[in-house]
């Protein structure tokens, strides 16, 4: 995917290759990343590898971080599962990450996936010490990491082998590009451990992979996510200008909405007369043209999570809804992530 140029070797410069070095010093990557086919060969002789595997989640796009064909994989390796849910800090302070960890395990046990769960921030450091009596502390040597583009896990690396004075040995690149790692890579750690880092799986129906690259960053949180709270009734909607709509159809008096989401989104409250004036707004060069729409019924303190945008919860009510996204977009309902509990089982 890249290439060092013979000037550089010449010269005895550190070997970074031309890709890797224009993704870090000028945030471009001119070189692509791999066909879905090499990624997941890739993956598989990583996992061939290990004796354990280390599946990163994003906590902000769960159901994105999670598609089947990771599930297929970490499932029928049937080797032992350490689940590390990044980016918790990216939720709102009250929620802890004790919480969140048991979320996660009952997600996780519908997928028939059972294991450790540590949830972490790669990027503050927050929880990951929980990690490495797991990665140190039993029989298993070699570690493969795998998991969806974009979930941070050249980030995790760059994090481990931080705290465990290795910051001499060279480092994953870490960037927002989807599919930054492009080989099966190895990096030695502490008591003997060999940890695999895999090149990320990219999953069909993410919002974010759909638009162009000048409103990606907006629609993938690096800071605490905004949360808003609204009283809805029937043919309230919110509307993310040229990228998505959600109409109730529906709702009990009294019901509310929680919209989550990153900082950079504007959800708007307009009437439905106006989804098609909003979702034609947009300015850039998503062009975003091929729409479908969506019935969901959404229980009390149940989350509509739209992959690769944010998701909107439920409170107080059940709430009929109408959702107008670009086709193919990967959209549930799930038990909510934040908040009561009572109807999680």
């Amino acid at each position: 995917m890249g290439f060092v140029p013979a000037q550089v070797v010449e010269a005895d410069k550190d070997l970074l290759c031309q890709r890797c070095f224009q993704i870090t010093n000028y945030k471009r990557n001119n070189f692509g990343s791999l066909s879905p086919d090499l990624a997941i060969a890739a993956v598989k002789s990583g996992i061939e590898l290990a004796e354990g595997l280390i599946l990163v989640l994003d906590i902000m796009d769960f159901e994105g971080s999670l598609p089947a064909e990771v599930v297929d994989l970490v499932v029928s390796s049937k080797k032992p599962v350490i689940a590390v849910v990044n980016k918790g800090d990216l939720l709102p302070p009250r929620t802890s990450f004790s919480e969140v960890k048991e979320w996660v395990r009952n997600e996780l046990r519908k997928r028939n996936i059972s294991g450790h769960i540590v949830v972490i921030s790669a990027l503050s450091g927050k929880g990951i010490a929980e990690l490495y009596p797991l990665l140190f502390g039993n029989e298993v040597r070699k570690w493969a990491m795998i998991g969806s583009t974009n979930v941070g896990k050249s980030a995790i690396i760059q994090r481990i082998l931080r705290d465990n004075l290795l910051s001499q040995e060279k480092t994953p690149t870490v960037s927002s590009f989807p599919g930054t790692t492009v080989d099966c890579l190895h990096w030695r750690l502490p008591a003997g451990c060999l940890l695999f880092d895999t090149p990320g799986i990219a999953p069909s129906g993410r919002i974010s992979d759909q638009v162009c690259s000048k409103c990606a960053p907006k629609l993938i949180p690096n800071r605490s996510i905004d949360v808003k709270l609204y009283p809805i009734k029937k043919g309230t909607t919110f509307v993310i200008p040229s990228i998505c709509s959600v109409e109730v159809s529906d709702t009990n008096p009294g019901t509310l909405a929680v919209c989550f989401g990153s900082p950079e989104l504007m959800w708007h409250r307009t009437r439905a007369t106006k989804i098609a004036e909003f979702l034609e707004s947009g300015n850039c060069a998503c062009n975003l043209v091929e729409w479908e729409k969506h019935s969901f019924t959404i229980r009390r303190n149940y989350d509509l999570a739209i992959s690769g945008l944010g998701w909107i919860s439920i409170r107080k009510g059940t709430a009929n809804v109408e959702v107008t996204a670009p086709k193919g977009s990967t959209i549930n309902v799930r038990p909510n992530l934040i908040g009561p509990k009572e109807t999680l089982s």
